[in-house]
């Protein structure tokens, strides 16, 4: 892709050639993945997610992009939700449901001690990773002499201070960002 303009400059030149590539490359990542993604699924099928590390990756860049081209400055981005049914294979807990270890009911193995807070740890951290990759995205992406972090805030917030019993007081948040802006 070549700059309309007469003069412009060769570093614009190559931003802008980087930005459309990878731009092709997210293009070609998203129409990858298996054509069975555009079906909805019934309520009583399978609801593991078990390429959804890729897709929350995909998800993050397409956030980043929308911000970096200008099609939106704020958004609210849920990767997974404490009710949900998902496990998690990928972190290899499949015995129960996400909300399953949020309660202390026998549905989950472990719940009610140390392996049940250890899974839940596991899909927290994997939570606030996810939002460590949209953080890096957002500051490897040039905007004006800072990067896109520096003209953001991001604010990741988990559900529960506590699963079991659903408690919020002591909640923390991350932020993530510049706080000149």
């Amino acid at each position: 892709m070549r700059c309309f303009a007469r003069d412009c400059p060769k570093e614009d030149e190559t931003r802008l050639d980087e930005h459309l590539s990878s731009i092709r490359d997210l293009e070609r990542a998203i129409s990858s993945l298996p054509p069975n993604y555009q079906k909805v699924t019934a309520p009583e099928e399978d609801f593991d997610m078990k390429d959804w590390p890729r897709v929350a990756k995909l998800q993050s860049d397409l956030l980043a992009y929308a911000f970096a081209t200008g099609q939106t400055r704020v958004a609210s981005y849920m990767l997974t939700k404490c009710q949900g049914l998902a496990r998690f294979p990928w972190l290899g807990h499949t015995a129960a449901r996400h909300h399953d270890y949020t309660h202390k009911d026998g549905k989950a193995p472990g719940e009610r001690g140390e392996e049940g807070q250890r899974i839940l740890r596991d899909i927290c951290r994997w939570h606030v990773e996810e939002f460590a990759y949209l953080v890096a995205k957002l500051k490897s992406i040039p905007e004006g002499e800072k990067s896109l972090l520096d003209n953001t805030v991001l604010m990741y917030v988990h559900e529960h201070a506590e699963a079991g019993p659903h408690k919020s007081s002591g909640m923390i948040a991350l932020v993530a960002g510049s706080k000149d802006n």
